[in-house]
């Protein structure tokens, strides 16, 4: 569907309780988790090296760039599972009605009451990363009828670091669902990676409205809304993240792994809070290296999407910013991986154990629906699962 929507140059508007409709384009999600099997090493490494293609996809195929084609029917690989597979279930699936909410979290805005962002709040004092937090910032926008919209990134990574986790620590180790996890997650982290992912200015500068504490995004299921994103400006997300590493897609790729040459992996992640933490903190940097509003200004939205993707390419600026982002993200995911593989106490679970699991084997996992169910924030701190240490 979104090739045939490029080719004849239309957008399908949703509402924005569906999520944001753009991501980190396949070439991007793959290619992070594939990377992050090559980082992991010992026991660890042999077991997701041995599910690499299970996870995403190598430098020799998505140096096709555009020419790549991942259909949504099959077998996807984990790294993009969450956009091919559970945001199409979330519309009828239960347990997947909240995941467009787990891709993004535009916390770059004051709180309604006039307060510092999330992003500042949190910088400030991490124990703010913290759902109950978040929930009552989200909560604030949407009491004034305004946006941004709920948004929970961080807190998915918590609690697919504490499933794998979980998985190695059962009696008989489910070193299946260990590496479904992990493989999910690199598509989260790599979201956290993708500035326009933790930005009120997501699609570029929407449409305010005014509040006593200042001008605040129109509600997202607002005609305005609507309207807005018919327009050229509204394009500049999935030109950014999409059609701009379709550019040069080999350069992209190699520069890279350029960028985690000689990288070494810590494994000094020590709970799923810690792992929320680690997550907020690749966004928090993404976004200083390469603010929104670069991003926008390097755009020309009187120019064709080709046009637009090349502009932005050419921009030394956006370009090194976007490779270290992607490079982060890479390294950030793989220790996760090792952290939860050491508190999972993976080093004991035998080698015979380590295999490479059948892509049926992976489908059906990925394909339950308790299987890492999509929950909301309130959801999350109802549970009593998500308590910031």
């Amino acid at each position: 569907m979104s090739t045939v929507c490029r080719v004849l140059d239309v957008e399908i508007v949703r509402s924005w309780s569906t999520g944001h409709d753009e991501y980190w384009g396949k070439l991007g999600h793959f290619a992070i988790g594939w990377k992050a099997c090559d980082l992991v090493t010992g026991k660890l490494g042999d077991l997701m090296k041995a599910n690499q293609a299970n996870i995403g996809f190598g430098n020799d195929v998505l140096s096709q760039g555009s020419q790549f084609k991942m259909g949504r029917g099959g077998f996807v690989p984990l790294a993009d599972v969450p956009d091919y597979v559970w945001i199409s279930a979330s519309k009828f699936v239960p347990a997947r009605k909240a995941e467009p909410g787990q891709h993004f979290a535009d916390i770059d805005i004051p709180a309604i009451d006039g307060g510092p962002s999330m992003l500042a709040a949190c910088r400030k004092d991490p124990k703010k990363i913290d759902p109950a937090v978040w929930r009552d910032y989200f909560d604030g926008f949407a009491q004034a009828g305004c946006g941004p919209d709920e948004g929970l990134l961080p807190f998915r990574v918590w609690q697919l670091w504490d499933i794998m986790v979980a998985a190695l620590k059962k009696a008989k180790p489910d070193v299946q669902t260990f590496v479904a996890a992990a493989g999910v997650m690199a598509h989260y982290v790599g979201d956290a990676s993708q500035p326009l992912h933790c930005s009120y200015l997501h699609h570029g500068r929407l449409p305010m409205v005014d509040e006593p504490a200042g001008p605040y995004p129109v509600a997202h299921d607002s005609a305005e809304y609507v309207a807005y994103k018919k327009t050229a400006p509204a394009k500049v997300h999935g030109i950014y993240e999409e059609q701009m590493l379709e550019v040069d897609t080999l350069t992209a790729l190699e520069a890279v792994d350029a960028a985690l040459a000689g990288a070494t992996v810590k494994d000094d992640v020590g709970s799923g809070w810690e792992a929320a933490r680690a997550t907020f903190r690749v966004m928090s940097d993404a976004h200083d290296r390469l603010e929104p509003e670069t991003i926008i200004d390097s755009d020309d939205p009187s120019l064709s999407d080709t046009a637009r993707a090349r502009r932005l390419w050419s921009t030394a600026k956006v370009r090194d910013a976007t490779i270290a982002s992607l490079a982060d993200s890479v390294q950030t995911l793989a220790r996760l991986w090792a952290s939860a593989w050491r508190a999972g106490n993976g080093k004991k679970i035998a080698a015979s154990k380590l295999r490479a699991f059948k892509e049926t084997e992976i489908q059906t996992t990925y394909k339950k629906t308790t299987f890492a169910p999509a929950m909301t924030l309130a959801e999350m701190v109802q549970s009593g699962k998500f308590e910031v240490p």
